[in-house]
């Protein structure tokens, strides 16, 4: 097993809406940086998710937000799951917030705000990224797998078998969408990993910066379409479903980003893929999920303008 001690947990989530065969996941994206990391503070936080909180459905079973760090310095501030499944409405939530590690390198945590019965809680989903980019060290990749095998960064619904997978950014990069092998790069993938991703599940990919401009070196081959070939996060599930080894693509991709602000107001062209679902249960070639629900406005806060996206899609789930 890995030797990251304790990466992540598993919460389970009860599914709330009504659509057969089909999950209600709301994505919420905030303007943020294409070179840095970007932050605000549990107060800002909330005020983000009350502005967008009328937008979100009752029976929305999950949201997954972009990669912007919620932070807080005083214990006051800390955030509070009943604070912020009141804004939406009892939806499990995915966010980012700002850890450091005994070494005092700071990480982000992905925790996620939920229901245990009647209790409100935020658990820790992951504790921190742990691939970067495609040229990671092979090490890297191994500790990811590792860390799917102990189902850290998973959510499970309840009364059935799919699995939402967290890969956090560029560890969208530990899976393939060539060879015929393993629907994962690593050279020793753990048993239990294999069973997990045999199942179906859907891949959630929070982003921290924004892919501008559109070229290879920013990333923006996930989303945009680059040389005549289509965008990787497409391309996970319109190739091959099943492999060899029994592990199969995601069924779905859930991508959440952050975008870029512009000097006039006007939207940015990054605003457009920064809430992305595709699907091989797409008819025809394209694979691109189009969204129920689309609503956007200027969270205006006490230090900044934030811009924020609420969208909702309906992801095909088996």
């Amino acid at each position: 097993m890995s030797n990251k001690k304790n990466p992540g947990t598993t919460v389970e989530i009860e599914k709330r809406s009504h659509a057969k065969n089909r999950l209600k996941i709301g994505i919420l994206s905030f303007t943020g940086d294409r070179t840095a990391v970007t932050y605000f503070s549990s107060n800002e936080f909330l005020r983000a998710l009350a502005i967008v909180s009328s937008k979100i459905s009752k029976d929305t079973d999950v949201i997954l937000c972009a990669a912007r760090r919620v932070y807080w310095s005083k214990s006051p501030d800390e955030l509070k799951a009943p604070a912020v499944l009141k804004l939406t409405h009892d939806a499990p939530i995915l966010f980012e917030s700002y850890a450091e590690l005994k070494s005092g390198r700071e990480v982000g945590e992905w925790k996620v705000a939920h229901r245990c019965g009647r209790s409100a809680l935020i658990s820790r989903l992951r504790k921190q990224q742990l691939v970067g980019s495609f040229n990671d060290r092979k090490s890297s990749f191994k500790h990811l797998a590792e860390a799917l095998a102990v189902h850290a960064g998973v959510l499970s619904v309840s009364g059935s078998n799919l699995r939402l997978i967290l890969l956090i950014c560029g560890e969208s990069n530990l899976l393939k969408t060539s060879n015929l092998k393993s629907a994962i790069r690593a050279r020793r993938i753990p048993d239990e990993t294999r069973e997990l991703l045999s199942s179906p599940w859907v891949l959630l990919n929070p982003s921290h910066r924004a892919y501008w401009p559109m070229i290879a070196r920013t990333g923006a081959g996930n989303v945009f379409s680059l040389n005549g070939r289509p965008p990787f996060l497409s391309r996970l599930v319109s190739e091959r479903p099943l492999f060899r080894d029994g592990t199969t693509r995601p069924i779905a991709v859930v991508h959440a980003n952050t975008f870029l602000s512009t000097s006039n107001g006007d939207r940015h062209a990054t605003a457009d893929v920064s809430h992305l679902v595709f699907s091989r249960d797409q008819q025809g070639d394209d694979p691109f999920v189009p969204p129920v629900r689309l609503w956007s406005s200027f969270n205006t806060t006490a230090h900044q303008i934030i811009a924020s996206e609420y969208v909702e899609y309906l992801v095909p789930c088996g």
